[in-house]
């Protein structure tokens, strides 16, 4: 242990974790995972709080076939690559394979929102500070803007050339993106 720091491990999702984030009072921490679930730990603890699951798709389900019921489906159906908690910790923000926004209440892990736009996987997330402004990132060279006090688009950017790997904000109505 380095002066100030430790090292806590904590078990629980089945596949390698792909994304974390902590919560602006430090007392919660969000992991996503290949598996495609989301796991809400108490710092403290050291324990699950609870569990966001992958949802599985039946392709038997439809005859329209797997990608229809994949465009309803109420959660992740591919792996979890980011998670941002919004600064009063009531908002998660969830990024995978899929190229849905998923937007979940932190208390009941109900989905708020499954916001579509992106036409890749989304590999980055974040919010602005003291807002439910949310940026997110994709493979599909864009930079989404998102209200999600309303669950409602606001704008694409453009000019990346490649995917979009990093995203991250501060108080001004900007972003800084790689």
């Amino acid at each position: 242990e380095a002066k100030g720091f430790s090292v806590k491990i904590m078990r629980g999702h089945r596949l390698p974790v792909t994304c974390v984030t902590l919560s602006a009072d430090d007392t919660t921490a969000y992991s996503g995972s290949k598996d495609g679930s989301i796991i809400k730990w108490d710092i403290k603890d050291r324990k699950k709080a609870g569990t966001i699951k992958r949802v599985k798709i039946d392709k038997n389900e439809t005859k329209k076939g797997k990608k229809t019921v994949a465009k309803k489906a109420m959660g992740h159906t591919k792996a979890v690559l980011c998670v941002a908690v919004s600064t009063d910790g009531k908002l998660l923000a969830s990024g995978g394979e899929d190229p849905y926004l998923m937007v979940w209440d932190t208390d009941t892990f109900e989905l708020k929102y499954r916001l579509s736009g992106h036409r890749g996987s989304i590999t980055c997330v974040c919010f602005r500070e003291n807002t439910y402004t949310c940026f997110s990132g994709s493979t599909d060279r864009t930079v989404r803007v998102w209200d999600l006090e309303s669950g409602s688009y606001v704008e694409s950017l453009y000019g990346h050339h490649s995917e979009v790997l990093s995203v991250d904000s501060l108080l001004l109505e900007r972003a800084v993106s790689s």
